[in-house]
């Protein structure tokens, strides 16, 4: 088959709906910008799709990935290898923001990148499967976030901030113990601060039950996209959720105030 969209239906009878619904009851569904970019590469030569890949968003990368797994294995390796490139690069940037070392920052990146592939490889669909059809960087900074958390919550990640000096006992015999550097107040957060701050935002993050106000949410406070722009070139939410500024005011708003309520910070 050259392309999906000779079928009789069109790429409409491809296009599965998701079958998943967040807490709310509320069914999964791709923003317009992924279904018409989908439905774009769906017209093209299956030849093409690896060069389209690198401008492709990852959700669609998703889709095409389950969709041609057993019907073409070099094309789905490329897709592969090209998905697994964009959950490294996300996870690390996610990670680098914690003050871990640079081998626990890999440890964890690894392990988000290996989970996430799992997910999409999985013969059975699932609603974490589906979320990265929804929202796929956020599911894999969200997934970055509960590692490195449970990293900060570990004895590990505080053995040094409790460990002596290597010079300990020489100036302990002539009475010079100094405090080590890192229990020194300078003004930054503690580990335990720190660990609480990500406990609290986790509960608040889990409290957004629409996956869309979720994404509009990150892209907008932790991507800085704005909600709308006169700038065709830039990423803004109006155009990637196909909605009007006041819709996309309106979910902002309404995921600040799940997360408030959450840890119950209200207005």
């Amino acid at each position: 088959m050259s392309t999906f969209s000779s079928s009789p239906a069109g790429w409409k009878s491809i296009l599965r709906r998701l079958a998943s619904r967040t807490a709310s009851g509320k069914p999964y569904s791709r923003s317009t910008a992924v279904e018409g970019e989908i439905s774009r590469v769906l017209r093209l030569h299956q030849s093409l799709w690896i060069k389209e890949a690198p401008n492709l968003k990852n959700e669609t990368i998703v889709f095409l990935m389950q969709l041609v797994r057993r019907a073409d294995e070099q094309l789905f390796y490329e897709l592969f290898q090209e998905l697994g490139a964009r959950i490294v690069h996300i996870s690390r940037r996610s990670a680098s923001g914690y003050r871990l070392n640079p081998t626990t920052v890999e440890e964890i990146v690894s392990e988000v990148e290996l989970n996430v592939l799992e997910l999409v490889l999985a013969d059975k669909i699932s609603r974490q499967s589906d979320f990265l059809e929804v929202a796929f960087g956020q599911a894999v900074k969200r997934r970055t976030l509960n590692r490195t958390r449970k990293h900060n919550n570990s004895v590990q990640a505080h053995l040094g901030w409790i460990e002596p000096p290597a010079n300990f006992e020489d100036t302990a015999a002539n009475g010079e113990v100094k405090r080590p550097l890192e229990l020194t107040p300078d003004g930054e957060p503690s580990p335990e601060t720190i660990a609480l701050t990500n406990l609290l935002l986790e509960k608040a993050w889990a409290a957004i039950d629409d996956p869309r106000i979720f994404q509009a949410l990150f892209l907008h406070y932790h991507d800085g996209w704005p909600i709308s722009s006169n700038d065709p070139k830039k990423e803004n939410l109006v155009h990637f959720f196909g909605a009007p500024r006041r819709h996309v005011k309106y979910m902002l708003e309404r995921g600040l105030e799940q997360m408030r309520n959450a840890i119950g910070e209200n207005k």
